[in-house]
């Protein structure tokens, strides 16, 4: 019974359906959250029986509500018809594998009995994969993380299916290649998304032939190397070949013309996880024991990009944008009389950009931080066209401090 006045509990259901239109499950939008949204590494990597360009932090991927209410809901339709079920988790990315796994007997376990099993590692399959198991479950499904050629779950599907004495016997990976095939050891291959990348057979590699700089991958870990030589050329045009963010003819604010430019917010939006991991290890070598109290940038568009790309990247908490007025009125006698330094006393300051053609914007910003009396920990941009010896003359306004780009051009600006 209840008393007039008080506070009543209303229990409702919340149909799935809409709990995962709300949430936008659609494909696109689940394809878009994996290109944009997520952390990648991106460079030459070499694995036992293809090459690849790409890998997505999957763990990071399906940590995001919407991307995991869309995979569960390709895992439930896989294996709608079984009472029992035995997942094999089976890849170099166990953190994927293991939340997958975990979170399918979670949403199974009142209707549905079901073990899930996990290598860890990549074993025979008789060391995880009980003889019997068709007496216990109507079906077994391999649960992977990403599949190229799919040599890794082969011998796994293999020995199940030798043993299935008639039971069902799948196969679902999180993501798989553009090319990858469409079934493997006569098992029909269920994916969760398609990565638009391709895998290259070894003997088959155009990373290879234009000697890219490569990594042997034997454990998940070794995805996440940054090589010394990134921002390779091809490293940098690709990305400005898929963004559409070569612009031709475009004036600046100082009324220099350039004839190409590249669009830093096209860039820093396609590619911001895998830059972050570029500008996290390059800072770390040339800064190890130093971090910037702030980053000061020209206040336009581009600059503001990159600038909020190396602040979350180095999680720095500010992020000073300075109009090209008030840098252009900053001179000898110090900032002009209706401005005040943005920036706490002898702050640290990295002073960024999204690129130098000529260094005049650059000159302006350390002028101001200068005037302003920071400390400077050195530059950082995105691209640089300007020779070793015009990049020193910029350091010694610094006080020697380095200015490094993520990519230097091997010509001059046009």
């Amino acid at each position: 019974m209840s008393v007039a006045g008080e506070p009543q509990l209303i229990v409702s259901t919340f149909p799935r359906s809409a709990f995962r239109q709300l949430l936008r499950t659609d494909q696109r939008t689940i394809s878009q959250a994996l290109i944009y949204r997520t952390n990648s590494y991106i460079g030459h990597f070499l694995l036992r029986d293809s090459h690849v360009r790409t890998h997505y932090d999957l763990t990071h991927y399906i940590q995001r509500d919407n991307v995991w209410e869309y995979m569960l809901d390709r895992l439930l339709s896989a294996v709608a018809e079984s009472k029992s079920l035995l997942i094999i988790g089976v890849g170099l990315e166990s953190g994927t594998i293991s939340r997958a796994g975990v979170q399918l007997v979670a949403a199974l376990e009142s209707t549905v009995a079901c073990d899930f099993l996990e290598t860890y590692d990549i074993f025979s399959p008789d060391d995880i994969i009980p003889k019997d198991w068709a007496q216990s479950y109507e079906t077994a499904i391999v649960l992977t993380d990403i599949v190229n050629t799919g040599t890794t779950v082969e011998p796994f599907l293999a020995e199940l299916q030798r043993t299935a004495n008639g039971r069902r016997v799948k196969v679902f990976s999180i993501a798989k290649m553009l090319n990858a095939p469409p079934t493997i050891s006569g098992t029909p291959l269920l994916a969760g998304v398609e990565t638009k990348r391709l895998y290259y057979k070894p003997t088959e590699c155009p990373l290879c032939d234009i000697r890219q700089p490569a990594v042997h991958v034997s454990k998940a870990a070794d995805f996440r190397t940054v090589v010394p030589q990134q921002l390779t050329p091809f490293d940098f045009w690709e990305m400005i070949w898929e963004t559409k963010a070569l612009r031709r003819g475009d004036v600046y604010a100082q009324a220099q013309r350039l004839l190409y430019r590249t669009d830093t917010v096209e860039i820093t939006r396609r590619y911001g996880g895998w830059l972050s991991n570029i500008i996290r290890q390059r800072y770390s070598e040339r800064f190890p024991k130093s971090r910037p109290d702030a980053i000061c940038t020209v206040a336009e568009t581009p600059g503001k990009a990159f600038a909020s790309l190396v602040a979350r990247a180095l999680a720095v908490p500010v992020v000073v944008p300075v109009s090209r007025r008030d840098l252009a009125r900053t001179g000898p006698s110090g900032l002009p009389g209706d401005t005040q330094s943005p920036f706490d006393q002898r702050a640290k300051v990295l002073v960024v950009d999204d690129g130098i053609n000529k260094g005049d914007t650059f000159r302006l910003l350390i002028n101001f931080c200068r005037t302003a009396d920071v400390e400077f920990l050195g530059g950082m941009v995105l691209d640089n066209r300007l020779d070793a010896a015009a990049t020193g003359d910029l350091e010694g306004l610094m006080g020697g401090r380095p200015l490094f780009a993520l990519y230097t051009w091997s010509s001059k600006g046009l």
